[in-house]
Order: C-alpha cells, then structure tokens, then sequence
C-alpha cells in the first residue's frame, strides 16, 4: 500500500507551514529596522531578555527565550564576538551564566526606538483592532505547549530513568 504524496496545495492549509512563513516574513522586517544598530531580531531579543536582569543563566535564558541550548548558544556568539555580551564561569551544577556588557546595553539603546517603530508598524498588520485578545492568545499557547512538554519530558526522565 502506497502512502499519498502531500500537493503543494496542502501547504496552505498547513498551520506548520504558515506559522514558520510568517514567522521568517515578520523577522525579516524587524531585521531590517534593526539594521543601523547591526543586530539581527533574534540578537535584539537575546539583550532584552538580558537587560532587565544583567545576568542570567543560560538555561534559564534558553527557557525563557523557548530555544534549545544549542540555538542559544549559537546566537550568542556574534554578542559576544561583539562585546555586547559575556559569559560567566561555571557555577552551581555546571550551569554557566550570560550577562550583558555596558556596550550591550548602549546597543539595545539604540535599537530600542527602531524595534518600537517597527512594532506599531507590525502589530496592526499582523492583528488588525484585536491585537491584545490575539496576542494574549498567543502567550496562553505558548504556556499551555511548554507546560505539556515540560510534563512529557518529567514523564519520560521517571520512566526511563
């Protein structure tokens, strides 16, 4: 028995699909008003994420930026490359921190009213007049999905472990 081949027109309806198109559509415009600071969205995310705190841990940093360490660590390296950004000692377990240089903060400055402008540009396209109900939407998936993974995940260290 042979399985169907998916047709390009499937991709429409693909949530998937959609969500990453997007996704790489809207990251594209706030890299590029984030152009005169050299920081790509991403990167920005990473400063502000570090700049209310200075310093975190990168697994914390990685859990509240929802990425693998990995993908964290691979962003962080132009920061730091950069100076915008520096990594601590091991610590307590192993863990290592993240914290941002004053040149960091200085960057993030300078990005601050481009990301502000690129956001009032971005918010109504994306959401029209229902953007705060869309956007709470949002943090409830995001909530609901890391809440189930972080279950799974539990469940499959007891089972297996």
């Amino acid at each position: 028995m042979s399985v169907p081949i998916p047709k390009h027109d499937d991709l429409s309806a693909c949530v998937c699909n959609k969500t990453r198109t997007a996704a790489r559509v809207v990251t594209r415009l706030y890299d590029e008003a984030l152009r005169p600071t050299r920081l790509r969205a991403t990167q920005f995310a990473l400063l502000v994420a570090l700049g209310d705190d200075g310093a975190m841990s990168i697994a914390a940093l990685a859990k509240l930026m929802a990425m693998d360490r990995s993908t964290l660590t691979r962003n962080l390296r132009p920061l730091e490359a950069g100076g915008l950004v520096v990594r601590g000692d091991e610590g307590w377990r192993r863990s290592r921190s993240v914290e941002i240089t004053a040149k960091g903060r200085a960057r993030l400055r300078q990005g601050l009213p481009l990301w502000e402008s690129a956001q009032r540009e971005m918010l109504p396209q994306l959401f029209g007049n229902e953007r705060h109900e869309r956007m709470e939407h949002f943090e409830r998936f995001e909530e609901k999905v890391l809440k189930e993974r972080i279950a799974f995940l539990f469940f499959l260290r007891c089972a297996f472990f």
